[in-house]
């Protein structure tokens, strides 16, 4: 168990990641009726320097559509988990996939400046952080629920 005061910082750090994701996300929501995502996959292809990368896009170029109502979904769906610290073991997996696969995409990730930039490397290794601090437990509703079902309010003929 991790120490109260480091609890804490971890709850913040997910608040924070939370609000990284919900931003974004609010910004895209228009992409639910008129999803953009396909001029965003071109500028990539035509930014490509990695063969690998550009295969990937081209192979997710058709898809764009039913994507880009993913990323909606996913931002939305998981800054909110992450706010409310709810499932935030699956809502961390699922951020750091999410954010790996946009980095990808782009090529950021495959350039010197992802490793030097402020926020690109920073960013993906949050969620990992998140999953092993049980970044739910304090201020979360994990946590509550943890607690209730420790105290034995969770099991059946329990208080």
């Amino acid at each position: 168990m991790l120490a109260p005061p480091l609890q804490f910082v971890l709850a913040l750090l997910r608040i924070a990641a939370a609000l990284a994701l919900l931003g974004p996300g609010l910004h895209k929501i228009g992409w639910i009726a008129h999803p953009a995502l396909d001029a965003q996959l071109q500028q990539w292809i035509t930014q490509a320097h990695n063969p690998l990368v550009l295969k990937y896009l081209n192979f997710m170029l058709p898809h764009a559509n039913l994507l880009a109502r993913i990323v909606v979904a996913g931002e939305l769906g998981l800054g909110t988990l992450l706010l409310f610290g709810f499932l935030t073991p699956l809502a961390a997996v699922l951020g750091f996939l999410m954010v790996a696969n946009f980095h990808f995409a782009s090529g950021a990730m495959l350039s010197l400046d992802y490793l030097t930039g402020q926020d690109g490397l920073v960013f993906l290794f949050i969620f990992p952080v998140l999953l092993l601090g049980r970044a739910g437990s304090m201020l979360g509703v994990d946590g509550f629920i943890g607690r209730k079902m420790a105290s034995g309010g969770g099991k059946p003929g329990g208080k």
